[in-house]
C-alpha cells in the first residue's frame, strides 16, 4: 500500500496519481500519513474501457477548492481511455487535441501541477516528446509542469546502448534500429535536460531509470526520481532507483536534487522565475534594456 511506501521510505514530500473519481484515497492517505506534505495529482483518464472518462463531461478536482489534496492534473498520449462521442479510445493526442488540453488548464490555480505523459516512441508524426512540455509551459507560465519519464519511457530495454551497431535479423538482414533508437533516446533526454533548465516550471521525473538519464542530469537543476514504473507497485522501487542514481552520480548529487524538488513544489511560480533568472544569468524584465546606439559608417 501507498502509506507503507512514503512510511518505510521516509518520504515527507510525495506527488501521489489518483484515481479520476477516486479522490477519497487521498484524504485516507493523508490521514495515514500527517507528517507527509501531499501533493495529489487527479488522473483524467479512465484505467480501462469500461471506465473511459467522458471527455465532455470531465470534472476538474482542482477547481473545488473543499479538495485541499488535489494540486493537479495528469494526461497521457499512449495511456488510459477515453470516451469521445460515444466512440472508446485509448491516448491523448497533445497536438491534435491541445484545444481540450487548453481547456484544462486554463482552469486550474496557480502553482498547480500537469504531469504529462512522454512515450519516446522514434515516430515523425508524435507530440508525445519534451517540445511539447516546453510549448505548454511557456504558455502557462503560473503552472508546475513535470515532464514524465525525461522524455523517453525506455521501455524493453530499447533506450539502452547496444552491443552492436550494426545488427542482423533472424532473416539474415541488416538491422540499425537499435542504434537509431539509442540515439534517439539520447536526444530526447538531452533535450529534456534544456528545457528544465531553461524554463522556471518544467521538471523531469527520471521513470525508469537508463544510464543515459544519469549521463546528462549531472548538468540539471531540476529533476525528480520517480516511480511512475512500474506504476508503484512494489514498495522497494524507489529506493532501487534512487540506488542506480547515487551509483551513477554520487550522495551528493542525489542528495541536492532531493532539496531542489522538494522547493520545487514548495515555491510559487514567481519564485521559481525569480530562481531562474539567477541560475541561467538573465536580465530581470523589470530592468530598463540598454538602448543600442547607431554606428557611424
Amino acid at each position: 500500500m501507498i502509506y507503507l511506501n512514503l512510511l518505510s521510505n521516509e518520504i515527507d514530500a510525495a506527488v501521489t496519481l489518483y484515481p479520476r473519481d477516486g479522490y477519497r484515497y487521498m484524504e485516507q492517505l493523508a490521514k495515514k500519513t500527517p507528517g507527509v506534505q501531499h501533493y495529489g495529482v487527479q488522473v483524467l483518464m479512465g484505467i480501462d474501457a469500461n471506465d473511459a472518462t467522458d471527455i465532455k463531461k470531465l470534472a476538474l478536482d482542482a477547481t473545488d477548492n473543499s479538495k485541499e489534496y488535489c494540486r493537479g492534473i495528469k494526461i497521457a498520449s499512449h495511456r488510459g481511455w477515453w470516451n469521445r462521442n460515444g466512440e472508446i479510445d485509448s491516448g491523448l493526442d497533445y497536438g491534435g487535441e491541445s484545444s481540450k488540453i487548453h481547456k484544462w488548464l486554463k482552469q486550474l490555480p496557480d502553482n498547480y501541477i500537469v504531469s504529462m505523459h512522454m512515450q519516446g516512441d522514434p515516430i515523425n508524426n508524435s507530440a508525445s516528446i519534451p517540445m511539447t512540455v516546453g510549448m505548454y509551459a511557456y504558455k502557462y507560465p503560473h503552472l508546475k509542469f513535470i515532464m514524465n519519464h525525461m522524455g523517453d519511457y525506455g521501455q524493453g530495454g530499447l533506450s539502452n546502448k547496444p552491443r552492436n551497431y550494426v545488427t542482423i535479423t533472424k532473416d539474415g538482414e541488416t538491422n540499425l534500429f537499435p542504434a537509431f533508437r539509442y540515439a534517439h533516446s539520447r536526444a530526447l533526454c538531452k533535450a529534456a535536460v534544456e528545457y528544465a533548465n531553461i524554463q522556471h516550471n518544467v521538471i523531469l521525473d527520471t521513470s525508469v531509470y537508463i544510464p543515459n538519464k544519469s549521463e546528462v542530469l549531472r548538468d540539471c537543476f531540476r529533476w525528480a526520481i520517480g516511480s511512475d514504473y512500474p506504476f508503484c507497485k512494489k514498495d522497494y522501487l524507489f529506493i532501487d532507483e534512487e540506488k542506480k542514481f547515487i551509483k551513477d552520480m554520487g550522495e551528493e548529487a542525489v542528495q541536492k536534487m532531493h532539496e531542489n524538488v522538494k522547493w520545487f513544489f514548495e515555491a510559487s511560480y514567481q519564485d521559481l522565475i525569480n530562481m531562474n533568472i539567477e541560475l541561467n544569468n538573465f536580465s530581470d524584465c523589470n530592468a530598463k534594456a540598454s538602448k543600442r546606439v547607431a554606428q557611424p559608417a
